[in-house]
């Protein structure tokens, strides 16, 4: 059991860092990590990590950057 939850915080913290990066490069107006990420989402499907809401937000003009950034949601020291 502990394997496992080590494994889902693992996972939880890679798939956060994919989703700052992907959220950074939209700011930068680099839509190649989001688009790579994209593909690769829906080539495992269910097994995938999905995109947090941030990410889908973000691209949709639903939240700013400095909103991302003020929400405690990202360890960005």
């Amino acid at each position: 059991a502990f394997q496992a939850a080590n494994q889902a915080a693992s996972l939880s913290s890679l798939a956060e860092a994919r989703d700052l990066y992907i959220i950074l490069g939209l700011a930068l107006g680099n839509t190649e990590p989001y688009d790579t990420a994209a593909e690769e989402i829906e080539m495992y499907g269910d097994d995938a990590i999905p995109f947090s809401d941030d990410v889908k937000n973000y691209k949709d003009g639903k939240i700013t950057l400095s909103e991302i950034a003020m929400s405690g949601r990202y360890d960005l020291q």
